[in-house]
């Protein structure tokens, strides 16, 4: 258990360029880690920026898992909508086995799954 909770904490590390590079500070984005919602949940990464006046935000959930289940998504959905989030995403090693019901709950939910190489 001590040993998955580490593997799970160097895969958030690793997964916080692919949110840098996709969520660019040149480009106004703001990101807050473990971010403590008002439920007192806390996803793993909340991202803001205002763009031409309006706030945009997203929420990003990181995952290191066997198997991507309903329930994750769900978790990030809850996410999305305490935060009124614009992007909504969930990251997973490319190892992660994903059944066809659960990509296609997402994508009813307007969740993003991308898959990271991770070592």
């Amino acid at each position: 258990m001590k040993k998955r909770k580490k593997d799970a904490v160097k895969f958030e590390d690793y997964a916080y360029s692919y949110v840098r590079r996709n969520f660019q500070l040149s480009l106004g984005w703001n990101i807050e880690q473990e971010r403590t919602l008002k439920d007192g949940t806390r996803v793993d990464y909340s991202l803001s920026r205002v763009k031409y006046g309006k706030k945009e935000r997203a929420v990003v959930e990181v995952k290191n898992v066997n198997s991507l289940t309903r329930y994750h998504i769900d978790q990030l959905d809850h996410y999305s909508r305490k935060y009124h989030a614009t992007y909504r995403l969930v990251l997973v090693p490319s190892k992660t086995n994903v059944e066809e019901s659960v990509k296609e709950y997402a994508d009813d939910l307007s969740i993003e799954i991308v898959r990271l190489r991770y070592p």
